[in-house]
């Protein structure tokens, strides 16, 4: 809106410019077409990616009805703690349950000032952790080494292929299926190049 409004308020001076100066105008309105889209850019990126976290939610609680469990409730601060290492995983450039500094979901609980003790009997439980790594395609097309196109996944598919990569592991279902676990927040990133970060923390 703004771009618009701006063209408007200067026809005359545009329209009398000499060449350099249209050329200098030229520059700076694609600058800042440029940058509008870029942060629309990054805007339907992290709408696509909260949708992604709760495809997975309602997935991983069908599959916790399933089994006869009490389903998750979906927690805003554990999901800050989930994206916050998802988002380190793309920045970083590492796929671990631990930073490179050595630092576990209880130290990114402690960050966003998170308690996930849970008390059962005489045992204290303080949360559990999963982690996927998945694409945004199946596919890639190349034509003399040049990429020409991809097999994009739908947000359906790449949630549940999550879900089942999950499900099909036995320390990931365990955590999963595990009763005592009630809350969960989960953290989806995608990297400039199509790789899909998921992070899982429960309490």
């Amino acid at each position: 809106m703004r771009f618009v409004l701006f063209l408007s308020l200067i026809p005359n001076f545009v329209f009398c410019a000499q060449t350099s100066e249209i050329s200098y105008l030229t520059s700076a309105f694609k600058q800042i077409a440029a940058t509008i889209s870029a942060k629309q850019d990054v805007k339907k990126k992290g709408d696509r990616t909260t949708i992604i976290a709760k495809k997975i939610h309602e997935l991983i609680n069908k599959n916790r009805m399933e089994h006869g469990l009490v389903t998750f409730a979906w927690d805003d601060t554990l999901a800050k703690a989930a994206r916050n290492h998802s988002e380190d995983m793309v920045r970083r450039n590492y796929f671990d349950h631990k930073s490179p500094e050595g630092h576990d979901f209880m130290w990114r609980y402690q960050q966003v000032g998170f308690d996930g003790s849970v008390r059962v009997g005489n045992y204290i439980y303080y949360g559990a952790e999963n982690i996927h790594m998945g694409w945004t395609f199946s596919k890639i097309y190349y034509t003399n080494d040049i990429e020409t196109g991809r097999d994009r996944l739908s947000l359906d598919a790449i949630a549940q292929i999550a879900v089942n990569d999950w499900m099909n592991s036995s320390g990931h279902r365990k955590n999963i299926l595990t009763p005592h676990w009630r809350r969960e927040g989960i953290g989806v990133v995608i990297s400039d190049n199509g790789n899909v970060l998921v992070t899982q923390n429960f309490c």
